[in-house]
């Protein structure tokens, strides 16, 4: 038998659809702390949020007349009618939230406007208005949430342990307080305070407290627009990085928002720069008409239709690019500033002797004049690579004068300062081999030398030589393969028949229902199935990433092989091919290859 549900089971279905976790009630009360221009907002959670939940805030406040008025479903002062969602700008519009939560919980609220002398207080409990009245308290809004999903026992089954629902609370936390720096945020788990953000509108001070310190050292700010897209980010250079997502942020019109092409497209500007499995930090801050996107296509509004996609992809692809590779001129080391203690750190060893004895044996093997000249091996335990905290300096230049002409930036935040240096192959001398690792330079006419990772350098050596050779190169199969298609599949074939030839296939219809393979990329597997050619038109977009895996560990192999014994002749040889390449200073996986050290300083992390 059909029968209309009770107002109180369809009240419980939609606050499901909002309010899913902890976090989700957090999310929707401080939207609309936000939303009431509040200057200071206040987060305690017990229990990863099962238990309690208090937000509090200095914002416009709920005036008595209306309080009520606002637990009702699909009340909102934010919209008027249809048309408005197509010019949203708020946080919060649907009018779902506090009806939701006082659906699946017991709530108190304590608010007043500016223009009240006292405020006002309700209690629900399971839906229901326990109790109204006038409370003295400062203008703002004050929201208890008490046993979350207490009347729905299914759904309190489901919810994680305290531990997670924790993190789920503070990442969210963090969301709000990166991308509202003129908002004090204040942080409250178990009675303990996580953080503190201050109201200000210098971003940095913020993202030190919540990124640290070596984001802000390592860190690349970037302001960019196009035609329909403006764009402020700072985001880590190529030297700092983590083993998750977890610090990268995305906000649109000042709304965190969760979305995977343009993740991948900031990601996408650091490889061959970050190790493979690590990823950046950022923060996006993109601003766009409220007309060209659509914000309602999800309950908990972190998901965005844009309607100039591409758009913004390729802004931030182009110019996340170009920063990272200019920043990669890194900085040069001032003996005169404290910096220098805190950078240079090569092996933490109460060996002053020792330090004094590579010294002395660098001397002395700097007069000898052979041409193979090697540092003993016994030296391996008094100096040793500790490849985070060298400093070097960039010593590439793409025109065609490259060893006469080679200029050294450095690039800091908010920093232009550039400090340029005249090299040319008179005064630069290889000297000898370090432990079969490493290519030393005399730099004579500054009194330093070059340190080269013969690993590295060969690797992006024969990396850029491989990515520039075999562009297109195919291998031809013994036997061409007819595989067998529906007419869909061949639609999706001829759509894609052009981009498949490019990228090195030899292909053609065969019929109305097959197509023949004769050769294919040399770094790809020889489809056999039907479903297997299909995957194949479904990762066009990735075939470049594969091409250059393939290639990377081709030239990691082959560079362990060509790095042994290096003689004069070839230390050189490397030298120039070296500065030649797309990326000097960075092997394909992102570690450093070249490192400057002047005599001063030198000899200062010797005493």
């Amino acid at each position: 038998m059909i029968k209309i549900l009770s107002e109180d089971t369809i009240q419980k279905i939609a606050a499901g659809e909002v309010i899913e976790r902890p976090a989700s009630i957090i999310k929707e009360l401080v939207e609309n702390s936000i939303d009431a221009k509040s200057t200071n907002i206040i987060v305690e959670v017990k229990n990863g949020g099962k238990t309690y939940i208090k937000v509090s805030d200095n914002g416009s406040g709920i005036h008595h007349d209306e309080i009520e008025t606002a637990f009702l479903r699909h009340a909102t002062s934010k919209i008027n009618n249809f048309i408005d969602l197509y010019n949203i700008l708020s946080m919060g519009f649907r009018g779902e939230a506090l009806a939701s939560i006082i659906s699946v919980s017991k709530l108190i609220i304590k608010s007043k406007t500016s223009n009240e002398d006292l405020g006002t207080k309700l209690i629900y409990d399971d839906n229901k208005l326990i109790e109204k009245k006038k409370v003295g308290m400062n203008t703002g809004t004050i929201i208890e949430v008490f046993d979350l999903f207490k009347y729905i026992p299914v759904r309190q089954k489901f919810l994680s342990s305290d531990i997670t629902e924790t993190n789920k609370i503070t990442h969210l936390m963090y969301s709000f307080a990166i991308g509202n720096p003129n908002i004090s945020f204040t942080y409250i788990r178990d009675n303990k305070e996580v953080f503190k953000t201050l109201n200000t509108q210098n971003e940095k001070v913020n993202l030190q407290i919540l990124f640290g310190d070596d984001f802000i050292n390592n860190s690349i700010k970037l302001n960019v627009k196009s035609e329909n897209y403006k764009v402020d980010a700072i985001f880590s250079n190529n030297k700092y990085y983590k083993g998750n997502r977890s610090m990268q942020y995305i906000y649109v019109n000042g709304r965190y928002i969760v979305n995977d092409s343009i993740t991948n497209a900031v990601e996408t500007c650091y490889f061959n720069l970050i190790p493979n499995g690590r990823f950046p930090l950022f923060k996006l801050d993109i601003k766009v008409d409220p007309k060209l996107i659509d914000i309602n296509i999800h309950p908990n509004k972190q998901k965005i239709k844009f309607t100039f996609g591409d758009e913004l992809i390729d802004l931030l692809k182009k110019n996340i690019t170009e920063a990272l590779y200019e920043s990669d001129k890194p900085k040069i080391i001032d003996i005169n500033n404290n910096e220098c203690d805190e950078t240079i750190n090569f092996h933490k060893l109460n060996q002053g002797d020792g330090y004094k004895k590579i010294l002395d044996l660098y001397k002395s093997e700097k007069n000898n004049d052979n041409s193979q000249k090697t540092f003993s091996q016994n030296s391996k335990d008094i100096f040793k690579e500790n490849e985070k905290t060298y400093v070097f300096t960039d010593i590439s230049d793409n025109n065609d004068n490259l060893l006469e002409n080679h200029i050294e930036k450095t690039e800091e935040i908010d920093s232009t300062e550039v400090i340029q240096t005249k090299i040319n192959l008179d005064n630069i001398e290889f000297n000898t081999t370090l432990f079969n690792k490493f290519l030393i330079f005399d730099k004579l006419a500054d009194n330093s030398i070059i340190i080269i990772d013969i690993d590295y350098a060969n690797q992006r050596i024969i990396y850029d030589r491989e990515i520039k050779n075999n562009n297109k190169l195919s291998q031809t199969l013994l036997e061409p393969i007819v595989i067998n298609l529906t007419k869909k599949e061949i639609d999706t074939f001829e759509f894609n028949i052009n981009r498949l030839k490019k990228l090195g296939y030899d292909i053609d219809l065969f019929s109305d229902s097959s197509v023949i393979i004769r050769s294919i990329p040399y770094y790809l597997d020889i489809p056999s199935t039907r479903s297997d050619f299909m995957n194949i038109l479904d990762t066009t977009n990735n075939f470049d990433d594969k091409k250059e895996n393939y290639i990377l560990k081709k030239a990691i192999s082959l560079a362990a092989y060509k790095s042994k014994n290096i003689t004069k002749l070839e230390a050189n040889m490397m030298y120039k091919e070296l500065l030649n390449t797309t990326n000097p200073n960075t092997s394909p996986s992102g570690k450093v290859i070249i490192y400057e050290l002047d005599y001063d300083t030198f000899m200062r992390i010797l005493k």
